[in-house]
């Protein structure tokens, strides 16, 4: 899990950051640039357990809770590991007593997951938005599930190989874990439970037909109807991808089948005075056509050649395996601050970074500085992907953002808005340093970003007028930079 000590809230009006110096923890209002609240984070810990004061607070992760639509934030989770302790804050309210989760000095605390609330759910309990979360002990030999409303483990379960797993469209009512079990060469499971609030209900636990690695990537289709496991990690040449409907299809074994089970070998193996692998990797990702029919593809690179398989989830096969050859594309070149129209020179040795999926979109990063655009198109039964375009920015992209029909393009330096027109950039911020964590919402995109000096914290607004004003302009920046860690006046709690 990515480490932060800096945290943008879900609802975007807090920022969080820990000093290990002082072991202070404070929380930044983005809509004033003023100190919200402010904690002594060792005060509060010696208040609860004995330390000594030279011991020192490791702090590993801090994360807002997840919250429902138009919710403002109120809690954060800090992890220690060193005193295998979560401090969780309860920030609505400043008299609010912090909670504490504790484990022994054996089991420690890895890391932990907000289990994201029940929408349009009525809070029946003390606290607001997110209630449960999951503890992850060391080397993951256990998830424990808590329940803010409990003074009780609501589960165990031992040897989680995959995070939480959200299922999309069912209003946050269902997620799903896999684990392995304590016994030896024993199948892994598959747990789904429901979300009651302030409490889940394990209404599902099924054994799947073979082991899953720690490095497979289990996703569900954006639909939540499909479950794909894929993994091109454990195969030295190719990649294995099962998936399975929403509760799977149970033998009389009680074993899940899958209603799709593929193993790929690439067959781009040479033996000359010895043995060479060409070994390429492999990326999956889901599509959804223009009649919601949904498509998971599989891409690999070829020497300079983009291989493409496209499988239906409707036919449950594939129905097309396409190849586009990158070299020679004509597509926008950011240079000198500005982007031009020119030939793409790719460089000798290349591999596939990232992908980034939207509807009909699909997005496939190569070298993390070459964007690849291309149209997942449906016509007469027909489906087909048509190229769109090509960019290559000057420093590496992080990730891409999609709000309100509008894309947004992360790198390590800037922020670019895309026009849907013409798949052109824009810069619309340059972070003044490496950015560190950045948080994107319907109508602005919040940037933390670290310099020589300090950290601070950006604010880009995409409302409609000033996005236009930027398309036309391209040397208008939007940024709002606050610098917020400066020492003001302080809400002590």
């Amino acid at each position: 899990m990515k480490v932060n000590h800096t945290a943008i809230s879900e609802c975007g009006n807090y920022i969080a950051k820990y000093n290990s110096q002082d072991h202070i923890l404070e929380v930044n209002n983005i809509l004033n640039s003023e100190i919200f609240r402010s904690y002594n984070l060792k005060s509060i810990i010696q208040s609860h357990i004995q330390i000594k004061p030279s011991v020192p607070l490791s702090v590993t992760q801090l994360q807002w809770e997840s919250i429902r639509p138009n919710s403002v934030s109120t809690k954060i989770g800090i992890v220690i590991t060193n005193l295998s302790l979560l401090v969780v804050l309860n920030l609505g309210e400043e008299a609010s007593q912090p909670i504490f989760i504790k484990q022994s000095q054996q089991d420690g605390i890895e890391s932990f997951e907000w289990i994201p609330p029940a929408l349009h759910e009525k809070d029946t309990g003390a606290y607001q938005n997110s209630r449960q979360l999951i503890v992850y002990t060391k080397l993951r030999l256990s998830a424990k599930v808590y329940s803010l409303d409990c003074t009780h483990v609501l589960f165990t379960i031992f040897k989680p190989i995959s995070s939480l797993i959200i299922c999309p469209e069912k209003n946050n009512k269902y997620w799903s874990i896999v684990a392995n079990t304590l016994k030896y060469n024993s199948l892994p499971r598959l747990y789904h439970f429901y979300n009651e609030g302030s409490v889940s209900v394990l209404i599902l636990q099924i054994k799947l037909p073979q082991s899953v690695t720690t490095s497979s990537e289990i996703e569900w289709s954006p639909s939540g109807t499909w479950l794909r496991f894929f993994d091109d990690k454990e195969l030295v040449l190719g990649y294995n991808m099962l998936i399975y409907n929403l509760f799977g299809a149970v033998n009389e074994n009680n074993n899940i089948e899958p209603l799709i089970d593929v193993e790929s070998i690439d067959d781009d193996v040479t033996n000359t005075d010895g043995i060479s692998f060409h070994g390429s990797s492999f990326e999956a990702s889901w599509l959804t056509s223009s009649l919601n029919e949904e498509f998971t593809t599989i891409a690999n690179l070829q020497n300079r050649e983009l291989e493409i398989q496209i499988v239906s989830m409707n036919l449950l096969r594939t129905v097309k395996i396409i190849k586009f050859d990158i070299t020679g594309n004509q597509g926008w070149v950011e240079t000198n601050n500005r982007f031009v129209s020119k030939k793409i020179d790719l460089p000798e040795n290349l591999e596939i970074t990232k992908t980034f999926h939207h509807g009909v979109n699909y997005y496939i990063c190569i070298n993390n500085r070459y964007l690849f655009h291309y149209i997942l198109e449906s016509i007469d039964d027909s489906i087909n992907l048509k190229f769109k375009g090509v960019i290559q920015t000057s420093s590496a992209i992080v990730d891409c953002c999609f709000k309100n029909d509008q894309q947004i393009i992360i790198t390590n330096e800037r922020v670019y808005h895309v026009s849907s027109e013409d798949f052109k950039p824009n810069i619309i911020s340059n972070a003044y340093g490496t950015i560190k964590y950045f948080k994107c919402f319907d109508d602005k995109v919040i940037i933390v970003n670290d310099t020589n000096q300090r950290t601070n914290w950006s604010i880009i607004n995409l409302n409609i007028s000033k996005k236009r004003r930027l398309i036309e302009n391209t040397s208008i920046l939007m940024d709002e930079v606050t610098d917020t860690f400066e020492p003001r006046k302080r809400s002590k709690t």
